[in-house]
Formats: structure tokens, C-alpha cells, sequence
């Protein structure tokens, strides 16, 4: 009887291991899994009943007791009740008196293995060697119990001769299979769980944004996501097993990169590092890689596992901003140095005006002011160019024909360029109008113009194309100094020597030149690129070594209809003298100037201000002022406009003249002025001064 119940063990221990090549076929979906597992333990159990201890005929004793129960406890209600079902109809098959007793077996064994099951689940049981072997118990007492259904003398007799040995031999072989199944569930659990983690780190890495590249230690390829292929342009097929310094490396770099990878191999630690890199098209491109050793179980490295990141964007961008920074810290730096040397420049103008109005009789002498005098106009055109770079200068933009302008322009180009330079114009035949100043613009042609003139010693063409082009946010997000909008676009075009990168990255900033000492200030560029910038456009410069290089203005687009551009008719000159002036001035070197001047040459009654609020009392007061003479830069919180503005709520006749040295930021639109207002550029002349007043005080009230 003995031999029989380790037959019966021994099929258990055979159930375990065809269990664990039932759960292995990871194939096989979930469900049928299952059902192939209660197809097994259902099978097993026919195998047991089979070769049964038989007290008598029709009762026989087999450890189906033991698989049924683990079937319900390891493989859930569809593997427990499968293998119930295979197992209570051949016992019904076999048939006996003993059949009933040998079904109700089953449906024993099997509730109690899901009541363990249900037990575990909820946490109020373990699963352990001493908890199967208390469970082996209870199924198999259970088991005794149920056959004292049997006949009286059959179950008399299997409780004298088998009851005590069939407790002892299944009990334990429940705990031992249990154990079996239980170490079986757990390393299928952990398979399937490294399997899911490997499935998610295989979809995270062809999902990132970052490129997933892994090499091995002959810096071969091994690994390249769709990251991979949008940033550097290759396809997996094309990459795999390629060398990084024939793939991606650019060849100046590729020494340097061979051996910061073999101090990564070396050192077995993560770094970081930024460098540059050559995708597919030849571009280059800026990244920034993650890079972390592969080091196998016996701690040798096999490879490194890079991320990549494609910085290019961002580092352009960067760029940019501290370019447009550093412009802006110029302009800053020039404006206000432009500003109070017109000042100075203003009193030095002043003075020697007047004293060669006091020499008249001294011809030397008068000469010689003549010569000062001229090198304080050159002073000033040069402040005036510091001030269209710094973005500080007065503009008066208006909806200009772009075509007609330059058509207007093209015997100057023509001129400037000489006889050896061929020019070109195109314009759209649909342009826009532009919002500019339209002088202006035409100085910044021609500074081009000198400039491409100068880059093409030996002949060459330039090319003047003006079309419409909408920038777009995708355009504008790239460029810190632009809108989206619609402009009218100019590219200036030369076949010159053109310019390095370098040169490229100075060419906006004042006083930066290429050319020999004499031959060039340094201002044409950075003049025009204050301009449009002023004007709310926006310019780039693009140039290679002899190719040739385009400068491309973006002009708004006008608003406004044509009739914007028609200027009023400036009365005619009509002497007058008998009108008081208001000067404001916070500078008294440069007040002292217009004043006597407008006295003793003019014959105006003058009085004069510090500072907003002073000129506001002088205002307000019974007798009234029939022209403001102000500066529009000044302290006290009040500047000129503002000054004027109110003078003009006081009496909505009084005239206004500014003198300004830069327009602090602000770009005066002529056409928005009130009737009776205009500008004058420090330093000015005294004839200028009074011509300016005189005409003012002459027109007719608006």
C-alpha cells in the first residue's frame, strides 16, 4: 500500500513540472493558459485513478485529493473546475460503490482549495510550508471523514487499515507540491513582471522625445529609436552596426570623441557631455548626450547607452537673445552718448554762431569759426548715425510705395555703385506699401549699396528684390525681435567676397569694420539695422566667402491708404516779431542759446524753464505764450510731449517746436502731429532756429 501512495506522490511531483511547461507558453493567451492547466491537473487525476489502492471493488484511493485541491488554490475557479469536472466524470465512468463518496471528494477538495485561495487573496492567510501542511490536513481529514459514507464494513475497514497512512503520506505531499506550485507561481510572476518592465522600457525608449542609442565597445551601434531617426536622419537598418565616427561624429571632433568614450568604457561611471553632431543631410546640429556604461553580470562593460538630446533650437535661440541683449546694451551705451554730446555739440554750435556774428569785421577769424563749424556738423551726422543704431532717432514713418521710392533712388544706386557693378530691381507686381520712414530707408539703401560696392573691387551685380511675406509664429518664435505679421520683404543682394561667420555674428555693431583704417566708419550696418528695428521690422544677414552676401529688410505692412504720404504745404515766409516764446531747457549751457538767440536775432520776447513744472506756471499764466520751444527729453517725470500736450489743452493756439537730441524710444509719427508742431534736430543752426519759429508762428491755426 506503501509503494501505491509514493506512485501517487510521484505523479504530483510529475504535475509540477508539466504545470511549468504549461505556464511558459507565454503564447498562449491568459484564459487558455488556464484551461490547458485544468485539462493537466484534470488529466493527472485520471492518470491516479488509473492506479488506485482499491480496498474493494468500486472504492479506490488515489491523490486526486491532493492535485484537485492544488487546482483550486494555485489555478483559481476555471482550472479548479475543469479539473473537477474531468476528474468526477471518469470517476463516475469507473463507476462502484464507492462513486458518490469518490465525487463528493472532488467537489471537497476543490471548494476548500478556493476558500484558501480566497483567504489568501484577502490577506488573512499566508502561503508557507506550515500553512500547506495545515491545509493538507483539513483536505485530507476531510477526506477521511467523508468515508464513513462508505458501506459499514468497507468503512470500517479503510479506517483501520488506511485512513492514519493516507493522512500522513498526502498531507505532507500537499505542502511539498504546494511548494512546488508555489515557487512556480512566484518565478512566472517575476518573468512576467521583468517581461511587462522590458515592454515598457522597450515602448518608453521608441517613444521618447530623447534619442536612445546604445553602442558597443567598438563604438558600433547596437540600438537606435524613432528619436534616433528624426534627429540625425537615419533609419535603424541604416545605423545598426555602423560606427558612431562614419555616422554622426564630425571628422574634427572624432579623435576627441574616440577617447572620451574610452574613458567612459574605463571608468564604468555616467557623464554628460554637449558637442556637436552631423545628421544624415550633412547638417550640423548642436546635442547634449546622457551616457551611461553597460556592464554585464561579471562587472565588465560591454557597451554604453546614450540619450540624446537636440539642443540646435534652443542653443540659436540662445543666441539670439544675447545678441539682441548685447545690441541692446550698445544702442543703451550709444544713445545716451549721442544724446548728451548733441548737448555738447548744441552749446559749442550756439557759440561759435555767435561769435561770428560779433566778428564780422574779422575775416581770419570768421574762416576759422566756418571750420569749426563744419566739424561740428560732421560731430552731429556722426551722433545722428549712433542714434539710428541705438533705435533713438526721430522717424517720421508713413505708408510709403517701397517700388517707387527705390525707383526714385535708382540713378543714386546707379551712381554709387559705378559702371563696373550691373544692378537689378524686382518688386512683386501686387507689393504692399510699408510703414517707414521713407528718407531714412533711402539712406539705408544707399549705405548698402556702399557697402556692397566695396565687397565687389573688381565688378559684380547687386540685386534689389522687394515682394510680400507673411512671418508666421513658427517663423517668429526663432527670432526674438519680430512679430507675426504681414511685411514687405527687401533683400539687397551682392555676388561680393561675402563674409565669415565671425564677421557675420559683429557685422550690426557700430564702429565694426573689415575695411582699412579711412575707409569706412563702421556705421552703414548698424545704422539700417536700427532703422528697421525702430520701425518694428526685422532684419537678418546672410553671406558665405566668395558667394556673395543678402541683407534682408522686413518693412510692415501700411495700414493706411496713400493719402497718409501727402504732406501740408508750408506757408510762405512772413517776417514776425512781435510774439512770446517759451524755452524749456534743463541744461543751462544749452538753454542760453535758443535765448539769445530768439532775443537779440529774433526779437522775440523769450522766457524760459528748467523743468516741466515750471513751464506748466509760465503756461498757466495771464499772459499768454505764442509758441513752446521744448526739448522732449527731460527730468521731473515731464517730458516735451507732455508739456506740449497740456499747453495745448491750455490754448489750443499756441505753436510747438521740440528740439530733441533722440526721441528717448519714441517714434513721433508726423502724421499724428497736432497742426502747428514740428521737430528740430540738436545741434542745430541758428538760421535754422529762427526759420523753424518763423514759420511756425506764420501758419494758420488748424
Amino acid at each position: 500500500m506503501i509503494l501505491e501512495l509514493i506512485k501517487g506522490v510521484a505523479l504530483l511531483l510529475a504535475l509540477s513540472q508539466l504545470q511549468n511547461l504549461v505556464l511558459h507558453l507565454r503564447r498562449l493567451g491568459e484564459t487558455s493558459q488556464k484551461i490547458l492547466s485544468g485539462v493537466l491537473f484534470g488529466g493527472i487525476c485520471i492518470i491516479g485513478m488509473m492506479l488506485p489502492i482499491e480496498m474493494t471493488p468500486g472504492v479506490i484511493f488515489d491523490a486526486r485529493s491532493v492535485v484537485i485541491s492544488m487546482s483550486g488554490l494555485f489555478g483559481g475557479p476555471i482550472v479548479g473546475v475543469i479539473a473537477s469536472l474531468i476528474a468526477a466524470g471518469y470517476r463516475i465512468w469507473l463507476g462502484g460503490s464507492g462513486v458518490y463518496v469518490g465525487v463528493g471528494t472532488v467537489i471537497i477538495c476543490v471548494s476548500l482549495g478556493l476558500a484558501y485561495r480566497h483567504l489568501h487573496r484577502k490577506g488573512l492567510v499566508k502561503v508557507g510550508i506550515v500553512q500547506l501542511l495545515v491545509f493538507g490536513l483539513i483536505v485530507h481529514i476531510a477526506t477521511v471523514l467523508l468515508f464513513t459514507q462508505l458501506p459499514a464494513e468497507i468503512a470500517q475497514r479503510v479506517m483501520e487499515h488506511l485512513a492514519v497512512p493516507y493522512v500522513l503520506t498526502f498531507a505532507p505531499a500537499t505542502a511539498i507540491l504546494g511548494m512546488l506550485l508555489k515557487d512556480l507561481d512566484d518565478r512566472i510572476e517575476t518573468e512576467n513582471a521583468l517581461t511587462e518592465s522590458e515592454a515598457r522600457r522597450a515602448l518608453h525608449i521608441q517613444n521618447t522625445p530623447l534619442a536612445a542609442i546604445s553602442w558597443d565597445r567598438d563604438f558600433c551601434c547596437t540600438e537606435w529609436n524613432k528619436s534616433a531617426e528624426r534627429i540625425f536622419g537615419y533609419t535603424a537598418e541604416e545605423a545598426i552596426g555602423r560606427r558612431a565616427s562614419d555616422l554622426i561624429v564630425p571628422a574634427e571632433i572624432r579623435d576627441d570623441i574616440k577617447n572620451y568614450y574610452g574613458v567612459l568604457l574605463e571608468n564604468q561611471e555616467g557623464s554628460r557631455s554637449a558637442n556637436a553632431n552631423i545628421t544624415k543631410d550633412g547638417k550640423t546640429i548642436f546635442c547634449v548626450w546622457y551616457n551611461t556604461p553597460i556592464v554585464d553580470r561579471n562587472n565588465h562593460t560591454i557597451g554604453v547607452a546614450s540619450l540624446v538630446q537636440d539642443l540646435t533650437d534652443q542653443k540659436r535661440s540662445e543666441e539670439q537673445l544675447r545678441q539682441a541683449q548685447k545690441m541692446e546694451a550698445i544702442g543703451q551705451l550709444t544713445g545716451g552718448i549721442a544724446h548728451d554730446f548733441n548737448n555738447m555739440l548744441s552749446v559749442m554750435l550756439g557759440n561759435a554762431e555767435i561769435i561770428e556774428s560779433d566778428m564780422r569785421e574779422d575775416r581770419l577769424a570768421r574762416d576759422r569759426i566756418e571750420k569749426l563749424k563744419q566739424t561740428i556738423d560732421r560731430a552731429a551726422s556722426l551722433t545722428q548715425r549712433l542714434l539710428a543704431f541705438s533705435c533713438q532717432q526721430t522717424l517720421f514713418p508713413r505708408s510709403t510705395d517701397v517700388e517707387a521710392l527705390i525707383g526714385q533712388l535708382e540713378d543714386m544706386l546707379r551712381l554709387t555703385l559705378g559702371e563696373t557693378i550691373v544692378y537689378n530691381f524686382k518688386a512683386a507686381d501686387d507689393l504692399w506699401r510699408a510703414w517707414v520712414d521713407g528718407p531714412q530707408l533711402d539712406h539705408a539703401l544707399l549705405n548698402l549699396a556702399i557697402n556692397a560696392r566695396s565687397a565687389m573691387p573688381d565688378g559684380g551685380t547687386l540685386t534689389i528684390e522687394a515682394v510680400n511675406t507673411t512671418l508666421d509664429k513658427a517663423y517668429t518664435s526663432q527670432h526674438e525681435d519680430v512679430t507675426p505679421g504681414d511685411y514687405v520683404r527687401l533683400s539687397v543682394s551682392d555676388t561680393g567676397h561675402g563674409m565669415t561667420r565671425e564677421v557675420m555674428e559683429h557685422a550690426f555693431e557700430p564702429f565694426y569694420t573689415t575695411r582699412d583704417v579711412g575707409e569706412g566708419s563702421g556705421l552703414g550696418l548698424s545704422m539700417v539695422y536700427g532703422l528697421i528695428r525702430q520701425s518694428g521690422g526685422h532684419i537678418t544677414i546672410s553671406s558665405e566667402v566668395d558667394q556673395g552676401t543678402t541683407v534682408t529688410l522686413y518693412l510692415p505692412r501700411a495700414q493706411k491708404s496713400a493719402t497718409d504720404e501727402v504732406d501740408g504745404v508750408e506757408p510762405p515766409e512772413v517776417t514776425r516779431t512781435s510774439a512770446r516764446i517759451l524755452v524749456v531747457e534743463d541744461d543751462p549751457n544749452v538753454r542760453e542759446i535758443p535765448v539769445r538767440i530768439l532775443r537779440t536775432e529774433g526779437g522775440y520776447e523769450v522766457v524760459e524753464a528748467e523743468d516741466g513744472e515750471a513751464a506748466i506756471e509760465i503756461l498757466k499764466s495771464d499772459r499768454p505764450v505764442d509758441l513752446l520751444f521744448t526739448d522732449v527729453v527731460l527730468p521731473g517725470g515731464m517730458n516735451g510731449v507732455a508739456i506740449a500736450e497740456e499747453a495745448l489743452r491750455l490754448n489750443p493756439a499756441i505753436k510747438v517746436l521740440y528740439a530733441t537730441g533722440y526721441a528717448e524710444n519714441v517714434v513721433i509719427d508726423k502724421n499724428k502731429m497736432a497742426d502747428g508742431t514740428t521737430l528740430l534736430n540738436k545741434p542745430y543752426h541758428r538760421s535754422e532756429l529762427l526759420e523753424k519759429v518763423q514759420v511756425l508762428l506764420d501758419s494758420e491755426n488748424g
